[in-house]
């Protein structure tokens, strides 16, 4: 996976794009350890490109799934059998 386009060292915003992600969901995955710590020298914080890609290409990177995610939430619910409403319930006027 070595792309001559992308850098040895990347930001977390570039790598985060290279793996079509959102920043937040990239460094939820390093905190959990899916994906590899970042390197820091002062105030500069980089993750190695290489490092990274080891991890993918491995097939270790295994995905997390949060119960929080309104993604997955729309998913299940999508998934769910619908409920039928009592006829009183339907906004249809029963007659008499």
């Amino acid at each position: 996976m070595s792309e001559p386009d992308i850098p040895a060292y990347i930001s977390r915003k570039r790598a985060a794009r290279q793996l079509d992600m959102s920043r937040d969901t990239f460094v939820n995955y390093v905190r959990k350890g899916v994906l590899p710590p970042p390197k820091r020298r002062g105030k500069l914080t980089r993750w190695k490109w290489s490092e990274i890609s080891a991890v993918l290409d491995d097939g270790n990177f295994s995905v997390i799934q949060s119960a929080e995610d309104p993604y997955d939430r729309g998913v299940e619910r999508a998934k769910a059998p619908m409920l039928e409403l009592p006829p009183h319930v339907s906004g249809r006027r029963q007659r008499a």
